[in-house]
């Protein structure tokens, strides 16, 4: 890059790429984070599913031990 420079190649280098690279970012951290709150959804559903049936397996026992 010299001092010299078209204006439409400077305006293009000095604006529209940085904001462009900011879209780019901002779009891919979005996704990370859908994913990781996608992960988050199943995991915890998961969890909550055998937790409740672990609870009703441990009532049942206890209604036979009685």
């Amino acid at each position: 890059m010299g001092i010299v420079q078209a204006p439409k190649r400077r305006a293009m280098e000095e604006q529209v790429v940085p904001w462009l690279m900011q879209k780019i970012v901002g779009f891919l951290e979005e996704d990370i984070a859908i994913n990781n709150g996608s992960e988050l959804i199943v995991i915890d559903g998961v969890l909550n599913s055998q937790n409740e049936h672990s609870g009703t397996i441990k009532h049942k026992y206890a209604k036979i031990r009685k």
